[in-house]
Protein backbone atom coordinates (compact mmCIF):
# COMPACT_ATOMS: atom_id res chain seq x y z
CA UNK A 1 0.00 0.00 0.00
CA UNK A 2 2.69 2.33 0.92
CA UNK A 3 4.42 2.09 -2.45
CA UNK A 4 1.29 2.27 -4.58
CA UNK A 5 -0.23 5.56 -2.86
CA UNK A 6 3.08 7.23 -4.28
CA UNK A 7 2.60 5.63 -8.18
CA UNK A 8 0.55 9.06 -9.05
CA UNK A 9 3.09 11.05 -7.79
CA UNK A 10 5.92 9.80 -9.82
CA UNK A 11 3.45 9.75 -12.72
CA UNK A 12 3.46 5.85 -13.28
CA UNK A 13 0.87 5.04 -14.93
CA UNK A 14 -1.23 1.61 -13.69
CA UNK A 15 -4.63 1.40 -15.55
CA UNK A 16 -2.81 -1.59 -17.58
CA UNK A 17 -1.59 -3.42 -14.60
CA UNK A 18 -3.65 -5.16 -11.89
CA UNK A 19 -1.60 -5.08 -8.49
CA UNK A 20 -1.01 -7.62 -6.81
CA UNK A 21 -0.89 -7.52 -2.36
CA UNK A 22 -1.00 -9.97 0.62
CA UNK A 23 -3.63 -10.44 3.72
CA UNK A 24 -2.22 -6.97 4.90
CA UNK A 25 -4.47 -5.73 2.50
CA UNK A 26 -7.63 -7.46 4.49
CA UNK A 27 -8.29 -4.01 6.53
CA UNK A 28 -11.03 -1.47 5.77
CA UNK A 29 -8.12 1.29 5.34
CA UNK A 30 -7.05 0.03 1.91
CA UNK A 31 -11.07 1.29 1.09
CA UNK A 32 -10.97 4.18 -0.96
CA UNK A 33 -7.24 4.26 -2.07
CA UNK A 34 -7.42 4.96 -5.54
CA UNK A 35 -4.08 2.94 -6.65
CA UNK A 36 -5.43 0.00 -4.89
CA UNK A 37 -8.74 0.05 -6.66
CA UNK A 38 -8.86 -3.56 -8.63
CA UNK A 39 -5.84 -4.90 -6.87
CA UNK A 40 -5.80 -8.41 -5.72
CA UNK A 41 -4.80 -10.48 -2.58
CA UNK A 42 -4.64 -13.86 -1.15
CA UNK A 43 -5.82 -14.41 2.85
CA UNK A 44 -8.27 -16.87 4.46
CA UNK A 45 -11.55 -17.50 3.88
CA UNK A 46 -14.10 -15.02 5.15
CA UNK A 47 -14.93 -14.91 8.68
CA UNK A 48 -11.91 -17.28 9.85
CA UNK A 49 -10.23 -14.35 11.85
CA UNK A 50 -13.27 -13.14 13.38
CA UNK A 51 -14.58 -16.43 15.00
CA UNK A 52 -11.09 -17.04 16.51
CA UNK A 53 -10.89 -13.29 17.81
CA UNK A 54 -14.13 -13.53 19.25
CA UNK A 55 -13.41 -16.80 21.32
CA UNK A 56 -9.74 -15.29 22.12
CA UNK A 57 -11.64 -12.23 23.05
CA UNK A 58 -13.83 -14.14 25.33
CA UNK A 59 -10.89 -16.40 26.95
CA UNK A 60 -8.16 -13.38 27.35
CA UNK A 61 -10.02 -10.31 27.14
CA UNK A 62 -8.19 -8.50 24.99
CA UNK A 63 -7.66 -8.42 20.40
CA UNK A 64 -5.42 -11.76 19.76
CA UNK A 65 -1.64 -11.26 18.22
CA UNK A 66 -1.66 -12.45 14.41
CA UNK A 67 0.91 -15.01 15.53
CA UNK A 68 -1.96 -17.07 18.36
CA UNK A 69 -3.78 -18.27 15.17
CA UNK A 70 -0.09 -19.92 13.79
CA UNK A 71 0.23 -20.93 17.08
CA UNK A 72 -2.92 -22.32 17.83
CA UNK A 73 -2.59 -24.39 14.74
CA UNK A 74 0.69 -26.23 15.38
CA UNK A 75 -0.68 -26.64 19.17
CA UNK A 76 -3.82 -28.44 17.57
CA UNK A 77 -1.61 -30.21 14.87
CA UNK A 78 0.31 -31.41 17.88
CA UNK A 79 -2.80 -32.96 19.14
CA UNK A 80 -3.85 -34.80 15.74
CA UNK A 81 -0.43 -36.83 15.95
CA UNK A 82 -1.11 -37.46 20.15
CA UNK A 83 -4.29 -39.25 19.52
CA UNK A 84 -3.23 -40.31 16.20
CA UNK A 85 -0.25 -42.48 18.43
CA UNK A 86 2.37 -40.53 16.07
CA UNK A 87 3.66 -38.85 18.87
CA UNK A 88 7.26 -41.01 20.47
CA UNK A 89 7.65 -42.51 16.97
CA UNK A 90 10.61 -42.59 14.60
CA UNK A 91 10.23 -39.02 13.52
CA UNK A 92 10.33 -40.25 9.47
CA UNK A 93 6.90 -41.86 10.40
CA UNK A 94 6.19 -38.65 11.82
CA UNK A 95 7.19 -36.75 8.79
CA UNK A 96 5.42 -39.31 6.04
CA UNK A 97 2.32 -38.76 8.38
CA UNK A 98 2.50 -34.96 8.21
CA UNK A 99 3.49 -34.66 4.07
CA UNK A 100 0.21 -37.05 3.62
CA UNK A 101 -2.37 -35.38 1.24
CA UNK A 102 -4.83 -35.47 4.39
CA UNK A 103 -4.65 -31.86 4.81
CA UNK A 104 -6.14 -30.24 8.12
CA UNK A 105 -8.88 -27.52 9.08
CA UNK A 106 -6.65 -24.52 10.73
CA UNK A 107 -8.18 -21.53 12.44
CA UNK A 108 -7.60 -19.42 9.44
CA UNK A 109 -8.98 -22.40 7.01
CA UNK A 110 -7.56 -25.42 5.23
CA UNK A 111 -3.70 -26.48 5.41
CA UNK A 112 -1.23 -29.03 4.46
CA UNK A 113 2.44 -29.84 4.46
CA UNK A 114 3.78 -31.16 1.45
CA UNK A 115 7.23 -33.17 0.93
CA UNK A 116 9.73 -29.65 0.22
CA UNK A 117 8.33 -29.05 4.24
CA UNK A 118 6.41 -26.01 3.37
CA UNK A 119 3.04 -25.80 4.27
CA UNK A 120 0.54 -24.87 1.88
CA UNK A 121 -2.75 -22.98 2.65
CA UNK A 122 -6.00 -22.94 0.87
CA UNK A 123 -6.40 -19.06 0.90
CA UNK A 124 -9.58 -17.28 -0.70
CA UNK A 125 -8.30 -14.63 -3.22
CA UNK A 126 -10.20 -11.28 -3.35
CA UNK A 127 -10.48 -7.84 -4.93
CA UNK A 128 -10.62 -4.22 -3.65
CA UNK A 129 -12.83 -1.83 -4.94
CA UNK A 130 -14.17 1.68 -4.31
CA UNK A 131 -16.15 0.77 -0.68
CA UNK A 132 -15.48 -2.90 -0.43
CA UNK A 133 -13.24 -5.77 -0.59
CA UNK A 134 -15.03 -8.69 -2.03
CA UNK A 135 -13.79 -12.50 -2.65
CA UNK A 136 -13.60 -13.36 -6.03
CA UNK A 137 -12.68 -16.58 -5.84
CA UNK A 138 -13.10 -19.72 -2.94
CA UNK A 139 -9.79 -21.91 -1.58
CA UNK A 140 -9.08 -24.71 -4.04
CA UNK A 141 -7.34 -27.08 -1.72
CA UNK A 142 -9.35 -30.55 -1.08
CA UNK A 143 -8.90 -32.23 2.44
CA UNK A 144 -8.85 -36.03 2.01
CA UNK A 145 -9.51 -37.85 5.56
CA UNK A 146 -10.95 -36.26 8.72
CA UNK A 147 -7.91 -33.72 9.57
CA UNK A 148 -8.37 -31.77 12.81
Amino acid sequence: RSLATRFPYFDIETSGVRLLGTELWQHESILGEPSLKGGWFAAPPPGTWARFEEIYRANFNSRPPRGAVLAYDAVSLAGVLVNKGMIGTLYSEESDWLNSMEGFTGIQGLFRCIETGVAERALAIYQVSEDSIDVIDLPKLNVRGSGM
